[in-house]
């Protein structure tokens, strides 16, 4: 399950509650040291969140507050596709 802090007054908000699904792209590094995961899945808008998923949040998020989430998203993947070049992984392509 993903959950995403997000503002009030997002766009977002309203696409999801008139299509309850999301498609959530994570990507990091470029060319050969890169790795993705795509997921997707139904979706819906809440106004709060279980207190552990405050407090994982929180500190991913360097400690700071996350007062400005007026709105949170969960997502419950039902596809999920991940990749990663073998750089990304520490192991050499001639190896």
């Amino acid at each position: 399950m993903f959950w995403l802090p997000t503002l009030g007054s997002a766009a977002r908000l309203g696409n999801v509650r008139s299509h309850p699904w999301l498609a959530l792209s994570i990507i990091e590094g470029e060319h050969d040291t890169h790795a993705a995961v795509l997921t997707e899945g139904p979706a819906e808008v809440l106004a709060t969140v279980p207190e552990d998923v405050w407090s994982i949040n929180g500190l991913r998020n360097g400690g700071r507050g996350l007062d400005w989430a007026t709105a949170w998203l969960r997502m419950t993947p039902q596809r999920l596709f991940s990749y990663a070049e073998l750089a990304w992984q520490g192991v050499s392509p001639c190896s």
